[in-house]
């Protein structure tokens, strides 16, 4: 039970932050962005509000039902490393959502200046716990390639997470550093190779044990 505390505080804590700062923030606020991160749809507070509790509910449900219906329990046996998946995933929705928070509240670029910093530092951190995970049901790069040959799974995980700490770096990297000329199409083209890799690596690598 202890061991979930970290998580229920990360789901309420853009909520709680949000009733904190409830009166500096307009009745009308952004919710949803495109992809240079500029707002494009909105709503009112109390539909950011519902959005800040619901989603982050449904994500923590998600997670932590999915290993009690993988019907070989494979996830479970990856012990701490899906944990830490977890808490990774959990920890950047839950700053997501501050930003946006504080951004609204304090009418600032902190949301748009940051999303792609911290959508790097995901892939940074994913990418480092997907190097050993074992074939499975939910989890990993689920590819038919991978998924029809074990080899063919370790050798993309070992790949495409080495690839996407690198990418996830290079993303942290410029979106911190401020002035990058063109940098929203930057992060589009490093996130579509991100993408890609896995499914191209492990079709090549299929295609090389299928002629061996």
């Amino acid at each position: 039970m202890l061991r979930e505390a970290p998580f229920w505080v990360l789901t309420l804590l853009p909520v709680i932050f949000l009733i904190s700062v409830w009166d500096k923030i307009g009745d009308t606020v952004p919710m949803h962005y495109n992809l240079s991160g500029e707002a494009h749809h909105w709503g009112s507070k109390s539909a950011l509000f519902w959005t800040l509790l619901i989603v982050p509910v449904l994500l923590y449900v998600l997670l932590l039902v999915v290993p009690k219906i993988d019907p070989k329990q494979l996830l479970q046996q990856m012990g701490e490393k899906y944990y830490m998946i977890r808490f990774t995933i959990t920890v950047m929705l839950s700053a997501l959502f501050l930003l946006m928070v504080y951004s609204n509240a304090y009418n600032n670029d902190i949301f748009h200046a940051s999303v792609y910093a911290i959508v790097g530092l995901l892939f940074l951190l994913l990418g480092n716990y997907m190097r050993n995970i074992k074939p499975n049901y939910f989890v990993g790069f689920r590819t038919p390639w991978t998924l029809e040959n074990q080899s063919v799974w370790k050798l993309t995980h070992l790949h495409s997470s080495v690839v996407w700490v690198i990418g996830g770096l290079i993303m942290l990297m410029l979106n911190l550093w401020q002035g990058v000329p063109y940098i929203q199409y930057i992060n589009m083209s490093i996130i579509g190779l991100l993408i890609l890799d896995p499914i191209i690596y492990s079709y090549y690598k299929f295609q090389h044990f299928k002629k061996s």
